[in-house]
């Protein structure tokens, strides 16, 4: 009897305990942590009251001291609920305070970057007007419809800038002839011929368009390039200049240096699909001979945003294949940029670049093994170029003795796999063009023929262990500077 009076008793304090507890998460956690122990102290309690009187007047002790502690537990509970509503609210208040001063931070940052922006357009205006030169004016058109956004870069040829179009609302690329070009009219016309004409044949979904070919005036075109012209020199009335996309992606040379080395699926699915772009402009008589990663934009496909699809630029260096356009007689010395024109990009030209004899589909096509190398390597064929020791390099090219163990350690493929593709590279960056593929068909199909072989390994292999992206990082970033 007794014992069932104490049990009963244990129950009703354990119950008016859970309804304190009840939408109380802290308090119900602790609760259910302490039910042992409260059960054995109340009956502890309990027992002991007994041992001085009958069981009834034990009640009669016990039950107001464990109501008493029923009380302080639910008013415990109630504290903590408090308290860990104020920590969650000091919570809450800290990382807004520190949202806010990174705001402000930003903010100053900003500032400081619009002054430094000012100073420099002041000091610009400055160094121009010593030229002679009126500098163009922040957000005014500076031919009534197009504003100076900034420079975007510089090559043999030509400095390419990004203008806004007011009129259309949208960016666009100008790019004008250097200053050392405009007083030669067959610089000129290289210039308005080679790339304007090949980009007019072209218009082509992977390649960057061309909206047409305009002049403007000398004061003008010296306040966007930033340097005068020897008005002594015979200079055209206006100076000609390019139209173009301004496509708003990065190029394939800064994914890899960001990224590393490609997995082989994503390279070989570039590679076919800039293979399958060149072989369309070269079925309109179109070699690009300046092909490289830093000339090939990599963007979403609209009509597949999980598609990544490449995008080809600069055809500056670009050949109507003709009788006519035979090499230069005069030779050509191996060097980044010549006075007069680029005549490619020393990891990425094939030999008879190098030599400066005839060029054609099979030049564009060693190119694109450069490339493909780069993807899966992290490195072109014969590693970077030093501006210092051109000759030494080309004459590697020119032997053709690619490092073979090198490179297909480089490679995330192994066995046959491994050896297709070495398969493929290698002819594709034979020294002889004749060792090369005739028609882009026949690289097509066998890359496209790889890529299903390792899709399908791929998918018969799905918990396979992907290769450390860190690692690749680590291992085969490109040298700075690239």
């Amino acid at each position: 009897m007794a014992v069932i009076g104490k049990t009963g008793m244990v129950d009703r304090i354990l119950v008016r305990l859970g309804r304190i507890a009840d939408n109380n998460p802290t308090a119900a956690k602790a609760l259910k942590a302490g039910v042992p122990i409260l059960t054995a102290g109340i009956t502890a309690g309990m027992d002991v009251a007994a041992s001085f009187g009958d069981f009834r007047a034990s009640l009669l002790i016990s039950v107001p001291t464990v109501l008493a502690l029923t009380a302080g537990v639910g008013k415990l509970f109630s504290n903590r609920t408090e308290l860990a509503q104020k920590r969650a609210d000091l919570t809450v208040a800290r990382k807004e305070a520190e949202e806010g001063q990174i705001l402000l931070t930003e903010l100053e940052e900003a500032k400081l970057r619009l002054q430094e922006l000012g100073r420099r357009n002041t000091v610009m205006a400055q160094v121009l007007s010593t030229k002679g030169i009126k500098a163009i004016e922040e957000g005014v058109p500076f031919d009534g419809r197009n504003t100076l956004v900034r420079k975007l870069g510089q090559g043999g040829m030509a400095v390419a800038l990004l203008v806004f179009d007011t009129t259309l609302k949208t960016n666009k690329v100008f790019k004008l002839p250097l200053p050392n070009m405009v007083a030669s009219k067959a610089d000129l016309d290289r210039f308005t011929g080679a790339e304007a004409q090949s980009m007019l044949l072209i218009n082509h979904p992977r390649v960057v368009r061309f909206f047409d070919l305009a002049e403007m005036e000398p004061d003008v075109y010296e306040a966007l390039v930033g340097e005068p012209l020897n008005r002594a020199e015979n200079i055209p009335a206006k100076i000609p200049y390019i139209n173009m996309e301004f496509v708003d992606a990065p190029t394939m040379d800064h994914v890899i240096w960001q990224e590393g080395k490609f997995t082989p699926a994503r390279a070989l699915r570039l590679a076919i699909d800039i293979a399958t772009t060149l072989q369309e402009v070269s079925r309109k008589g179109i070699i690009h001979r300046d092909l490289k990663p830093g000339n090939v934009f990599l963007l979403k496909d609209e009509a597949d945003p999980s598609a990544e699809i490449a995008k080809i630029s600069d055809f500056g260096l670009a050949k109507k294949k003709t009788v006519e356009n035979m090499a230069d007689p005069q030779g050509f010395v191996p060097q980044l940029t010549t006075d007069k024109i680029a005549m490619g990009s020393p990891e990425n030209m094939a030999p008879e670049q190098w030599m400066a004899t005839e060029v054609d589909l099979r030049t564009d096509q060693y190119a694109l093994g450069t490339i493909l190398c780069e993807m899966m390597t992290g490195l072109p064929p014969f590693g970077r170029a030093d501006q210092n020791s051109l000759m030494a390099y080309g004459q590697n090219v020119l032997r053709g003795n690619l490092p073979k163990e090198e490179i297909l350690k480089k490679v995330d493929l192994i066995g046959k796999g491994a050896d297709r593709w070495w398969s493929i590279l290698s002819r594709m960056l034979a020294a002889s063009p004749e060792a090369r593929y005739q028609k882009w068909e026949d690289c097509i199909r066998e890359m496209e023929e790889l890529l299903r072989q390792i899709d399908n390994k791929k998918a018969s292999k799905p918990d396979a262990p992907s290769p450390s992206k860190t690692k690749i990082l680590t291992s085969l970033k490109p040298e700075e500077g690239k």
